[in-house]
């Protein structure tokens, strides 16, 4: 083809071809929003299979033996971008195979990882503190980076204290001593917080923390965890982290650092899964409020030396969604967590940031691209303008304001 274009333009000159300087966007801006929770399975099922393979191939060849074969999964990654499938737009009953296929391509991805991890804990110094006074030996717990570059911040860790409940402790779970050790032995920071269970909770029998860590690229570290009379926590002199995020019940806003507010709308979208299929002008900036969502419930979840949360639970219409919003001792990204009861129907739910900026630029396949207010607008996992950046898991689909 290259040939025999080069070949023409070399007899009629460069001037017949047509030039286009810039992106080849926009097509059917609906398909960025539409099956929201297929897009977040898939991404989950690209992001898992991804890392599987990176920590399998590097353990593997430390281990010289064959890594997994994982030709399955990303065949069924590469085969649900089909383009009518991630877009949101087949009928219901497709996704629910599609859904239990790119399932199947995240269980293979954690399989794959959690054997390689498995050869890799048989072979490092797993070895924990020894005790006195019939206690428990602590519990060794092995934290790996999946990434090229090392890593800085927090990770959660749960273990068992004991085989059987702690009777001294009982009905005074909150006393029991527990402590946290790095690989030099040293004790680490950390803060206690809840465990994912919720049975025998009057019995101290399991917790779950927050510790800072340290990990190399590609490599690991073997903390423990285990009950022990009389150690202190090296975090218990620090003072909590501040939360930079206010919320009142009956309020439509979330306030972040004073600068930026947080809001969620329902607006109206009669275009269906392609949104507008000629690019009409009214599918390009979906606008029209159907319902502005109230703050109902704000809780502090968390509000310690390592970590604060805030749980605040918002609804509009017949929706609402839980927010868990975090910040991390060290850490400048503030970290929210929702989860969406999503129940209307030919309506789009979007989360309003004020005060970004005129422009933004947009992680697209690629590379990045600046934009101004366009409309609906495809991104990729993050945007950024000059006063806030924005990463997410899943989310394709912004609409930039002037």
């Amino acid at each position: 083809l290259f040939d025999a274009l080069y070949a023409e333009v070399k007899i009629k000159g460069e001037d017949f071809l047509p030039t286009h300087r810039g992106e080849l966007n926009f097509c059917l801006r609906g398909c960025y929003s539409s099956v929201a929770k297929f897009k977040f399975a898939y991404r989950k099922a690209e992001a898992m299979l991804a890392r599987a393979e990176r920590t399998d191939t590097v353990i593997s060849a430390a281990l010289r033996k064959r890594p997994e074969d994982l030709r399955a999964a990303w065949e069924s990654v590469l085969f649900n971008s089909f383009h009518d499938i991630l877009p949101g737009s087949s009928i219901e009953r497709a996704y629910d195979d599609q859904l239990a296929w790119i399932g199947a391509a995240q269980h293979q991805a954690q399989h794959a990882e959690f054997k390689a991890m498995n050869a890799l804990a048989m072979r490092v110094n797993t070895s924990v503190p020894r005790t006195k006074d019939d206690l428990p030996s602590a519990v060794p717990l092995l934290v790996w980076n999946p990434h090229p570059h090392p890593y800085t911040g927090h990770v959660e860790l749960e273990a068992c204290l004991d085989h059987r409940p702690i009777w001294p402790y009982a009905n005074r779970v909150d006393q029991v001593p527990v402590e946290v050790r790095g690989p030099d032995g040293k004790a680490l920071p950390f803060q206690l917080i809840a465990t994912e269970h919720h049975a025998m909770v009057n019995l101290a029998w399991r917790k779950r923390a927050v510790v800072p860590v340290k990990l190399p690229p590609l490599g690991w570290s073997v903390l423990t965890m285990g009950w022990v009379e009389g150690s202190a926590n090296p975090a218990a002199r620090l003072a909590a982290v501040p939360l930079p995020v206010t919320a009142n019940v009956g309020g439509e806003f979330l306030s972040v650092s004073g600068m930026t507010r947080i809001s969620l709308i329902t607006v109206e979208d009669p275009w269906g899964s392609w949104g507008g299929m000629s690019e009409e002008a009214g599918s390009l900036d979906l606008s029209t409020v159907r319902h502005r969502w109230k703050i109902k419930c704000v809780e502090t979840l968390e509000r310690g030396p390592e970590r604060s949360t805030l749980w605040v639970e918002l609804r509009g219409g017949n929706s609402r969604i839980e927010l868990r919003v975090s910040r991390c001792r060290n850490r400048r990204a503030t970290d929210f967590a929702a989860r969406i009861l999503w129940n209307e129907r030919s309506a789009r739910l979007k989360l309003v940031m004020s005060n970004a900026g005129a422009q933004a630029e947009f992680d697209v396949p690629g590379g990045s691209v600046t934009r101004g207010p366009l409309g609906e607008a495809p991104g990729g996992r993050w945007v950024r303008t000059a006063r806030l950046g924005f990463a997410s898991d899943a989310l394709y689909n912004f609409d930039l304001k002037d």
